[in-house]
């Protein structure tokens, strides 16, 4: 049996090189409103690996390059006072394509607690299939 790994990316200067102009989150302001960002990439990294989560459930938007999920995904995650349901949302680039180090590549993109929002607006829905599309499209360039 094998394990998968993954690479977790929290950085927000790297988040915002990857995306480039445009980018409509500032992952820098949203993890100042975690107060235990440790016990935040625990949590998250336990929600990514649920053998009961099946990776398609969470999907905002996906694409499948050489058999590999290259996805968009919301997870709901505690915030250590309530339960998921009253928690932090969090919007990942799950990318099992491009990997570092043979790991799975979960790029932390947005936070926000479920008191602001409970979901994404439509125009940021609109930004992640655009760059979902971008991703796929440098994919086919380099083949």
């Amino acid at each position: 049996m094998s394990f998968v790994k993954y690479k977790l990316i929290i950085d927000a200067s790297t988040i915002n090189a990857f995306f480039g102009e445009g980018f409509p989150f500032n992952i820098r302001k949203d993890l100042k409103e975690i107060e235990d960002i440790d016990d935040f990439k625990k949590n998250l990294l336990e929600a990514v690996a649920c053998p009961d989560c099946p990776p398609q459930r969470c999907c905002i938007s996906k694409i499948y390059v050489e058999n590999k999920l290259i996805a968009f995904k919301k997870y709901r995650l505690t915030d250590g006072k309530k339960g998921k349901s009253g928690g932090y949302r969090c919007i990942v680039l799950y990318d099992e394509f491009h990997q570092l180090d043979d790991c799975v590549i979960v790029m932390v993109i947005h936070v926000f607690s479920k008191k602001i929002s409970d979901d994404l607006k439509q125009k940021e829905k609109n930004y992640l299939n655009m760059a979902l599309k971008k991703i796929e499209d440098s994919i086919l360039k380099e083949e």
